[in-house]
């Protein structure tokens, strides 16, 4: 295994800050990894959050995470246009210049919530929700 691409530090930043930004790239620090692309996979402090809770479910808990840092992070704009043979996530992955051979990748979230009897068979909705959907190339 070649010494220098072993030695090589990702630090992700994420300038939009719903959940739904934060999971188009949680599964990013696990291919860094696995691929041996990145030893070390870092959130930049500089990250957008609309909620604290998104650092810990996202990041704090991910696994192939190794902590934050004060320090400017890359993120890669993704084109819209349809592609049959990947999704969005995959497209991030590529102009990240990782790839791990899969397509049509998924979130990956490492919360287990506690189960709430009341919740049972319930419906959510979020009134909150927010889009920019023309901000992407």
């Amino acid at each position: 295994m070649d010494q220098k691409k072993q030695e090589k530090t990702l630090i992700l930043q994420r300038k939009y800050g719903g959940l739904g930004d934060h999971l188009f790239y949680s599964y990013i620090p696990r291919i860094a990894k696995e691929t041996e692309v990145c030893k070390n996979v870092f959130i930049s402090n500089f990250s957008e959050f609309r909620h604290p809770d998104y650092k810990r479910f996202v990041w704090e808990k991910n696994p192939c995470t190794d902590g934050s840092m004060d320090e400017e992070g890359v993120e890669k704009d993704i084109s819209l246009e349809e592609r049959p043979d990947r999704n969005i996530l995959d497209m991030i992955m590529l102009r990240l210049s990782l790839d791990d051979g899969q397509r049509f990748h998924e979130p990956e979230l490492y919360f287990t919530p506690k189960y709430k009897k009341e919740l049972e068979n319930k419906s959510v909705y979020d009134t909150n929700y927010v889009s920019l959907v023309d901000h992407f190339e």
